[in-house]
């Protein structure tokens, strides 16, 4: 089932992009926007008809505090770092003074409520504090090429829209192969090779988008995505075995999510 999902998510990925370049460059951007609507109500249809749960309930006492802690506190931290420039050096200060209370707040909650929704000490487990951290930088490198480098394709080095589109299709062309090759490594050898090879490959693909110029042609930074796609494909399966390794998965599972989303703004 795995590999359907990967599948159908690398189509979509390799075609989207793809897709947003024509319709932007014939008929304007409002349509890369308005083209989600019958696509969202289709797969809203398909979900309905064909997803078929048995759901054994029980009951739970949902974690409303944490939920508004962790809420203020990521808020005001985003918040902060997104308007650091303009805001100025005494009122950053203040503001992450403010952040690191309710850090601690939402600390001190979480370990006396009866059902935490983040139990930190999922942290002391070295695999789960270890995929965490991955998670953080691999949505940190992501999200820096998905927001950026359309941008700055179109914008400084001249180039259309289709052919930014084509950088990001190279990346998710290449991150399903990575993954196949990670999975090879993970059940032949160990998690920490996949991992270490992946990471190689993103410091060298990184590497060469630092290099990009105005002038540089269009393949460098199609290439330069191409390969970090492939590391991010070897290196995407670590925190995910590492979750379902442990005992307390979905508690991994979604902490994981939470820091990779963290990184991606953060890469902002």
């Amino acid at each position: 089932m795995q590999g359907y999902i990967s599948s159908a998510f690398g189509s979509a990925a390799i075609l989207g992009p793809l897709l947003g370049g024509a319709l932007a460059d014939g008929l304007g951007w409002p349509a890369v926007f308005w083209i989600n609507l019958p696509l969202g109500l289709i797969a809203a249809v398909m979900l309905q008809l064909a997803l078929k749960e048995n759901v054994q309930t029980r009951p739970h006492r949902i974690d409303t505090v944490g939920a508004m802690l962790m809420l203020a506190t990521i808020g005001l931290l985003m918040f902060t770092l997104i308007h650091a420039e303009s805001l100025g050096g005494t009122a950053v200060s203040s503001a992450l003074t403010v952040c690191l209370a309710l850090f601690a707040l939402l600390w001190a909650h979480e370990r006396r409520t009866a059902e935490p929704m983040l139990p930190f000490g999922l942290f002391r487990i070295r695999v789960l504090a270890g995929g965490n951290a991955a998670s953080l930088g691999l949505g940190a490198i992501m999200m820096t090429v998905v927001g950026f480098l359309p941008a700055y394709m179109q914008a400084v080095m001249g180039a259309s829209a289709l052919t930014a589109g084509a950088a990001l299709g190279a990346m998710s062309l290449a991150w399903p192969v990575g993954g196949f090759i990670g999975s090879r490594i993970l059940l032949r050898f160990s998690y920490r090779l996949a991992a270490a090879i992946g990471a190689g490959i993103l410091v060298v693909g990184s590497g060469a988008m630092t290099v990009i110029q105005a002038s540089a042609p269009p393949a460098l930074p199609i290439g330069a995505a191409l390969v970090i796609g492939l590391g991010m494909g070897v290196t995407n399966g670590d925190p995910i075995c590492l979750d379902i390794a442990s005992y307390f998965s979905m508690f991994g599972q979604v902490s994981r999510e939470c820091l990779r989303k963290r990184g991606e703004a953060l890469s902002y």
